[in-house]
């Protein structure tokens, strides 16, 4: 699966519940599947507006929430860029991509 980036970070799959609150709406996907790294995530299936500011939360064993802003919408999904993070929110994208990576390359 694969959505744009620009970015020459490693991106991590994820499939968890993810809310995207926006001012318009409040969407909560109960099994979403994309993928993600510090800079930004890629949705599959959920479309929103290009230029959207969103809050995106991750509910998993380690909940994580970021603001973005929607860089891509189409195809499969939307890509979304997020803003500028604290070292929290760092910390808090750091342990998910922790939890959804096997263990057997987090060992190597």
């Amino acid at each position: 699966m694969e959505g744009p980036s620009l970015s020459r970070l490693p991106r991590t799959i994820f499939r968890c519940p993810v809310e995207l609150r926006t001012s318009e709406s409040n969407k909560r996907c109960a099994l979403a599947i994309g993928n993600f790294n510090g800079r930004g995530m890629f949705l599959m299936a959920e479309q929103l507006p290009m230029g959207t500011p969103v809050h995106v939360t991750f509910h998993a064993r380690h909940d994580a929430e970021v603001d973005g802003v929607v860089r891509f919408s189409g195809g499969k999904g939307t890509g979304i860029a997020f803003a500028t993070l604290t070292e929290a929110q760092h910390q808090a994208l750091d342990e998910l991509i922790a939890e959804f990576t096997p263990g057997e390359i987090l060992s190597a």
